[in-house]
């Protein structure tokens, strides 16, 4: 029989033959090395799928931490706005007060105060004190003068047991 030849059949060439089979595989592995190849892939495939999934949760972590951040701050500053509107409050309070007719009238309407009818003036033979006494709580107290270092002779003896 005739060389094959190309498509058209102008004389082409013959047509390349295949190589054998056995020439072009590589060598079979063993069935147990096989299986645990595919297992080490498998666990190689999980440990980059738990990855994926750590860094995910990361990210959503960080972001839910954030907007919690954000909701608390925003519930702080408007309690700050709340507490400075009240502080305005209450300094108007204290400018109104100011007004002295304002105070007599308040301490006669609503504490049932009444101008003295007559007044008493004591005399004291004690003099009054140079230093205007204050509470404990605004007074600071002088530190106490470091105590005078023991002899050497006292602390070698203080290591000694019995000699305490």
């Amino acid at each position: 029989m005739a060389a094959l030849t190309g498509v058209s059949g102008r004389g082409m060439g013959p047509l390349p033959q295949a190589a054998p089979r056995d020439a072009a595989l590589p060598r079979p592995r063993s069935r147990a090395l096989g299986r645990v190849l595919r297992g080490v892939s498998l666990l190689l495939s999980l440990a980059v799928l738990l990855a994926l999934a750590a860094a995910g949760s990361l990210q959503v972590l960080q972001s839910s931490r954030t907007a919690a951040a954000g909701y608390e701050l925003r519930a702080l500053q408007n309690q700050r706005n709340e507490l400075a509107a009240r502080v305005r409050l209450l300094e108007a309070d204290i400018a109104r007060m100011a007004n002295l007719d304002e105070v007599h009238a308040a301490a006669a309407g609503r504490l049932g105060m009444a101008p003295p009818e007559r007044t008493l003036r004591a005399t004291v033979s004690v003099p009054a004190p140079s230093t205007i006494p204050m509470p404990e709580r605004y007074v600071q107290r002088a530190a106490a003068p470091p105590a005078e270092p023991a002899p050497w002779w006292a602390r070698l003896l203080g290591g000694v047991p019995g000699f305490d």
